[in-house]
């Protein structure tokens, strides 16, 4: 709970919800002619090095989940 937790919160600092710094500076990405909506760039760099740091365990609670799902169906 507390990994899924974590990305949630940096999840919301990302896209504004939250504030990690004191300082709130927001940011616009751009991808060709796509805008993405403001985001905090120090809260998306933190997101991303959770992500690759715990992408085995946020794998292993997905399939935990999807397999509990499947065996209420049962």
């Amino acid at each position: 709970m507390a990994i899924i937790g974590t990305g949630l919160y940096l999840f919301l600092g990302t896209i504004n919800v939250l504030s990690i710094s004191a300082e709130i500076k927001t940011s616009w990405l751009r991808i060709g002619q796509v805008e993405t909506p403001p985001v905090q760039l120090l809260s998306l760099v933190f997101f991303i090095l959770f992500a690759i740091l715990n992408f085995e365990t946020l794998i292993d609670i997905y399939l935990d989940y999807k397999e509990t799902k499947q065996d209420k169906l049962k």
